[in-house]
């Protein structure tokens, strides 16, 4: 199950990106990204710009970053 958690960022009380973040749950091997499959950003003012950030795979590393 994805949900999706839609937020707009302000800067100076001023819209500068509307952002769209698609979650699962964080069980293996989705918590190397705390369960973050896609990000979504685009312009308010021009929504012809776009960026789009996608998890494609993911596997556990051998253990604990030291």
């Amino acid at each position: 199950m994805t949900a999706v958690v839609a937020f707009k960022l302000e800067l100076y009380q001023k819209p500068v990106l509307t952002v769209a973040l698609y979650v699962a749950p964080p069980t293996p091997p989705l918590q190397v990204s705390a369960g973050v499959v896609r990000i979504v950003a685009f312009s308010p003012t021009n929504p012809s710009k776009v960026v789009v950030v996608r998890v494609l795979s993911s596997t556990p590393g051998v253990g604990p970053i030291q």
